[in-house]
């Protein structure tokens, strides 16, 4: 990223000279960034890789509790920010609404902290007080809590903090229940295993297992996921749920008699969704069985034995609970077995209402009753699935010794911790495809947060940057735009269309683009279509393929309209992805 913070540099200030030490802070799901910890004045440049405009809540790390006064450059103007503690740590957390970031582009803050005199929010005086914040279950009378944010109503349970209702604008109302827990990794030295099937037979008539079938010996590890058994050992809340208000964003903390699960809940003002942020491990294995720690969410909504999942984030596949299309199955595992992979998000629906479940990072999910999603966030076993690894997932925080001839190849230090988190969108009948569409893409680009310490003032040349001169539709995402390799005339852009046929009545059509249009300070000359890669001209490419429908009969058309124009208007139809090479002054 040493390129980019310098071509930033040159950007804002005509020069290298200023904010030296600017670095991309990629390590702020883990809450560090060592600008912003240890200067007291510093400055942000929030950078958003969308087509369009948007409004987003900015979390970093900084040094302690204090005054600390944000300004957005080129507007001069003070902008409210919050300050919090961690779940279960010293470290702080200052908050803050960017709004308006505009499309490929960025703009810039200025951070800076006055005193280290704490300022705390607004306290109840009757409440039962955290170190920030209050106890969410203050009023003894009240078994529930319910708080708005102007686009849903959420219901938590006032003691442990957990979901347990939601209504939309549109009136929508869903019945929640959430959990956490793991199940028992599946190890051969213990032959524990028993699936549901196993369980329904005697064991005088069972003959689909015998003591030489290898089946006995996959263990649950890297390549296998395979449970001991079918049961879900749920995780216990405390009765200690915490909230921390501001007029920004809502946090609920919550958690649990295992001290390796902690949850927020973190419900922004003016939008659509509620986040779930997790932070699991180490998890244990003093007992000498492994675990695969999952999450629960079982709705009011009659899915039946359907639901649905992406297929590397790009069109849903329809999946239903313990079937094969091509073949009659007989079932042995009824959890692994209806695990699939998930790389955007994993939705249910009814005709009534619908739940979509959008993730950060690849899991496997499943539902495994009507109106249940699930999905697996951290797994550490004690045995090899001996499928090539040759090693449990046991990571650990001071890594491993070295492998034998030289070492023992042992363990060292407590498991690893990971940090989360699930997005949960919730709306009308049969529309669960559309709500995931409607964040995958803010899911999957995140605002990038560049930092640089300055205790004074700078000059800036420009204060705000957009590489777009308007913004693209909501379906439409700027995949790729950079200059061609040894060609300053010439750039590549690849755009995608984001939503599949028949997800949505509006932003499921056909959208044209005006390449002369969206692209500011370039004077775009003509363009040329590329297969996807960018290397060959579609032209030759459809020249040059084989083709099928000659083996038929039919005719293949060449030259479809769309794809081949002297005009600078293109048109992505559904779940198109389209690279040009564009010519520029």
């Amino acid at each position: 990223m040493n390129h980019v913070s310098s071509a930033i540099r040159r950007y804002l200030f005509g020069t290298d000279s200023y904010l030296t030490d600017l670095v991309y802070c990629q390590l702020l799901n883990e809450t560090k960034c060592s600008v912003t910890e240890s200067a007291s004045g510093y400055y942000l440049i929030v950078y958003n890789a969308l087509g369009y405009d948007r409004d987003e809540l900015i979390q970093v790390p900084v040094s302690s509790l204090g005054n600390y006064t944000l300004t957005k450059i080129g507007s001069n103007k003070q902008i409210p920010c919050y300050q919090q503690e961690m779940m279960k740590s010293e470290n702080i957390i200052l908050s803050f609404m960017a709004l308006k970031i505009p499309p490929m582009g960025f703009t810039v803050y200025r951070i800076k902290r006055t005193a280290d005199t704490p300022t705390r929010p607004e306290r109840d005086s009757s409440s039962k007080l955290s170190r920030f914040g209050r106890s969410l279950g203050h009023q003894a009378t009240k078994r529930t809590q319910t708080i708005s944010n102007g686009v849903l109503e959420m219901t938590f349970d006032s003691k442990t903090g957990l979901l347990q209702k939601v209504e939309t604008a549109e009136n929508v109302v869903i019945h929640l229940n959430q959990s956490w827990g793991y199940y028992a990794s599946f190890d051969s030295r213990k032959r524990t295993f028993r699936s549901r099937k196993e369980n329904e037979r005697s064991p005088q008539t069972d003959t689909s297992h015998t003591e030489n079938d290898p089946n006995l010996e996959q263990n649950s590890g890297a390549y296998i996921f395979r449970p001991s058994e079918p049961t879900f050992f749920e995780a216990t809340p405390n009765f200690d749920a915490t909230i921390f208000q501001c007029p920004s964003y809502t946090e609920i903390r919550t958690s649990f008699h295992e001290p390796w699960i902690q949850q927020t809940t973190r419900i922004v003002t003016g939008k659509p969704f509620i986040d779930i942020e997790f932070c699991i491990g180490p998890i244990p294995v003093e007992d000498g069985i492994g675990k695969e720690v999952v999450t629960r969410f079982s709705s009011s909504i009659q899915s039946g034995d359907i639901f649905y999942t992406d297929s590397n984030a790009r069109e849903f596949l329809s999946r239903k609970r313990s079937f094969r299309p091509t073949w009659n199955l007989e079932e042995f595992e009824p959890i692994a077995g209806n695990y699939y992979p998930v790389n955007a998000g994993i939705f249910i629906q009814d005709e009534d209402s619908s739940m979509a479940i959008l993730v950060d990072r690849s899991q496997g999910g499943s539902s495994l009753e009507s109106g249940s999603l699930e999905l697996m966030v951290h797994r550490r076993t004690l045995v090899d699935d001996k499928r090539g690894v040759d090693e449990p997932i046991n990571e650990t925080k001071l890594g491993i010794t070295a492998y034998p001839p030289y070492g023992t190849a042992e363990r060292q230090g407590e498991g690893i911790v990971i940090k989360g988190f699930h997005r949960l969108v919730f709306g009308s009948g049969n529309s669960g495809a559309s709500l995931a569409r409607s964040q995958m893409d803010g899911m999957f680009s995140a605002p990038f947060v560049f930092a640089g310490s300055s205790s004074f003032e700078l000059p800036f040349m420009q204060t705000r940057l957009s590489t777009l001169q308007r913004q693209l539709p909501p379906q439409i995402m700027p995949i790729t735009l950079s200059l061609v390799p040894n060609n300053e005339k010439r750039l590549l852009l690849r755009l995608g269309h984001q939503y599949a046929n028949g997800e949505s009545e509006t932003l499921s059509q056909p959208v044209a683009i005006n390449l002369a249009d969206i692209l500011k300070d370039f004077v775009v000359l003509n363009f040329t279509e590329t297969t996807l890669p960018g290397y060959e001209h579609i032209s030759d490419w459809k020249r040059r393929r084989l083709d099928w429908g000659a083996l038929s009969g039919k005719k293949r058309n060449l030259e479809p309209s769309d794809w081949e124009t002297d005009k600078l208007v293109v048109t992505l139809n559904p779940m198109d992805i389209r690279t040009f090479q564009i010519y520029i002054e």
